[in-house]
């Protein structure tokens, strides 16, 4: 038995549709062993052309454990259309908007900022349909080359919580390598170690040395524009320019962005209460040049795309063309179309809002600090 994956673009759904049709004891021992990267044997075809020699399984983190599973779809053979060796197909299950993701990741790209593409898709199940997905661009080699980037350069994946670049980073525990030279992970273990070690003062001629500022810059401001929660702890990559010897941060999983932390998400704020703070972020921020500078380019952003007039109509063409979808999908967390159009509308308007809540944070709110040890323990006191 095996699983046929057929590929059609339905205009009148303004998306590709994914038809699936497999034994449904492979499909149900993937879902019942989701923890476990168990692949099940499967053909592809699209456009005409078939791939007989695919294996998909769940995929994700945390999401494993949802109702409606990620999958992901990887040839043995061959490539798929435009060089990608395998496909993930993100259920979206705790953004009940189906659009924080993709125009997280496209305002990223229009800021000039390297990241991955993403498209909604219909998939069929035997017959029936089985959801609404985001189809997410992988990182890896053929995500570099299709850039004009160094594929040779190491990238690592921050896969677990506490990959925060802090000095209680365990490489091999936190982070996954995904590209590059398998070096045991020596130039990150050197990165984390400078970011550390790198005194206040002088962290912003660092960041010109080890970073390209401007890029850097930018990351910063869109993480914080987006409400990025989830970053800095987890769901990123560093990427190692091999020519260069500079590093970029690069933006992954943001399906928990405006609705899910609000328009009033502290923008000083690298880490959750329990994980350390990320030293990218915290020192930057500390920096008057660069905090100047991350300023500057949320005001540059707000002018161009992080705005209502910029945003609306793209917002209302994912809309028409996802709406049918999400009110056909019983498998998300969305109970019906009204709900949809609820958390839509509320994510318009804090989006609206972001960008002011943040210039007030940055001129009026306090400012995170450090803490320096002060060479020798307090006298002894008696507490009366």
């Amino acid at each position: 038995l095996f699983l046929s994956l057929t590929i059609s673009a339905t205009l009148s759904a303004q998306i590709k549709e994914f038809a699936l049709t497999c034994d449904p004891a492979n499909f149900q021992l993937i879902y019942d062993n989701y923890e476990q990267d168990i692949y099940v044997p499967a053909t592809f075809n699209y456009d005409g052309t078939t791939w007989s020699n695919v294996s998909i399984r769940i995929r994700g983190d945390g999401s494993r454990a949802f109702p409606k599973k990620s999958l992901k779809v990887r040839f043995n053979e061959g490539e798929y259309i435009d060089g990608r060796s395998s496909l993930n197909l993100n259920a979206e299950w705790e953004d009940q908007t189906y659009i924080q993701q993709f125009i997280a990741s496209r305002l990223m790209r229009e800021s000039g900022q390297t990241c991955f593409n993403s498209e909604h898709v219909r998939v069929m199940l035997n017959g029936d349909f089985l959801g609404l997905y985001l189809l997410v661009e992988a990182v890896d080699e053929r995500f570099y080359e299709s850039r004009g980037m160094d594929t040779l350069g190491n990238t690592y994946k921050a896969a677990l919580d506490g990959s925060s670049l802090s000095v209680y980073d365990d490489p091999e525990y936190h982070w996954e390598q995904k590209t590059g030279v398998d070096i045991n992970m020596a130039d990150l273990q050197i990165l984390i170690d400078n970011l550390n070690d790198e005194p206040q003062a002088s962290y912003s001629d660092f960041v010109n040395a080890r970073f390209n500022r401007s890029e850097a810059v930018n990351i910063l401001a869109m993480n914080t524009l987006l409400s990025l929660g989830s970053t800095y702890y987890h769901n990123y990559f560093m990427y190692h320019e091999p020519t260069t010897d500079k590093w970029s941060m690069l933006p992954w999983d943001m399906d928990k962005t405006l609705s899910y932390y609000g328009s009033n998400f502290p923008y000083h704020r690298s880490s959750t209460i329990w994980m350390p703070d990320n030293p990218f972020l915290e020192k930057a921020i500390q920096s008057e040049s660069l905090l100047s500078e991350i300023r500057q380019r949320m005001v540059d952003l707000d002018a161009s795309i992080f705005n209502l007039s910029h945003i609306t109509p793209i917002l209302d063409s994912i809309q028409n063309a996802i709406q049918a979808s999400v009110a056909e999908d019983v498998t998300d967390d969305v109970s019906d179309i009204g709900l949809w159009q609820t958390k839509v509308n509320d994510y318009k308007n804090i989006f609206g809002q972001r960008v002011n809540n943040t210039l007030t944070q940055i001129d009026e709110y306090p400012r995170n600090f450090t803490i320096e040890r002060v060479g020798s323990a307090a006298p002894n006191s008696t507490v009366t």
